[in-house]
């Protein structure tokens, strides 16, 4: 991915290379991160939604969902935390948290409380896909590599 210095990542393995790009590796966090200010809004966090937040540094992840490409939020550094927890607080009373996004205005919302997983599209109803992020993130493919 692209280095930015005032954009510290948390999984990068090395230094930039001469085209200014830094590769990178899922992290495991030393310390997992504090979520009770959301949870004072929303209720107590699904374990699922604490673990996909919580247990590694590392930036968007890609895989397909029923063969269509989907972008997987991830927490990079503690920035990016701070900034996905302010937003889950600024959603207002819903409880369903962004876990990725498809290429257009549909993303992957999960439920705070329940991990249930929808696809979200504005204006439309919320369809349900999985029980839970777990059984989700489980039923996704990897993308091909050419």
């Amino acid at each position: 991915m692209e280095h930015d210095p005032d954009w510290p990542l948390e999984c990068a393995v090395g230094a930039p290379d001469a085209q200014g790009t830094i590769a990178w590796v899922p992290t495991p966090r030393a310390t997992p991160p504090d979520f009770s200010l959301a949870e004072r809004q929303l209720g107590a966090l699904h374990a699922d939604v604490q673990a996909f937040f919580g247990s590694f540094w590392l930036p968007t992840l890609a895989g397909l969902h029923a063969g269509e490409p989907v972008y997987l939020a991830g927490l990079e550094n503690e920035q990016r935390e701070r900034e996905t927890v302010h937003a889950w607080l600024r959603s207002g009373s819903t409880a369903v948290i962004l876990v990725g996004r498809f290429g257009d205005d549909r993303w992957i919302g999960a439920h705070a409380v329940t991990g249930c997983v929808s696809v979200e599209d504005a204006g439309r109803p919320s369809r349900p896909i999985a029980p839970s992020l777990a059984e989700w993130l489980d039923s996704l493919d990897a993308l091909p590599t050419w």
